[in-house]
């Protein structure tokens, strides 16, 4: 439940500060909040998301530095309650990674929509 809610006030912040910036993807994503609305917007529409619920797996990590933007989420596959996939940003999307889990419990108790 902590992790939870340490990852809900994270999320909370992020969006929060997505209200105005530029559409750069160069430069710092954390502090140029345009960047990450374009990152999130073209992760909503990749093959196999676009327009499903998209419920965001236990958390979100935002990296950013000389080795550039990167973003790694994990989410709970589209029409499962069960099943996670992967997906890291760095210039581009990858594809779908499925995660190994593991211990008791189901994951979609572990999710909030994103």
């Amino acid at each position: 439940m902590k992790k939870f809610l340490v990852m809900l006030v994270m999320l909370v912040g992020v969006f929060a500060m997505t209200g105005c910036g530029s559409s750069s993807l160069v430069g710092n994503i954390i502090k140029d909040e345009g960047s990450l609305v374009k990152i999130m917007d073209e992760f909503k529409n990749l093959d196999g998301l676009k327009g499903k619920e998209i419920l965001i797996f236990q958390d979100v990590n935002m990296y950013t530095g000389e080795t550039g933007n990167r973003v790694v989420i994990n989410i709970l596959k589209p029409g499962t309650d069960d099943e996670v996939d992967n997906y890291e940003y760095r210039g581009g999307w990858s594809k779908a990674r499925p995660v190994q889990l593991s211990g008791s419990g189901k994951a979609i108790d572990n999710c909030i929509p994103l």
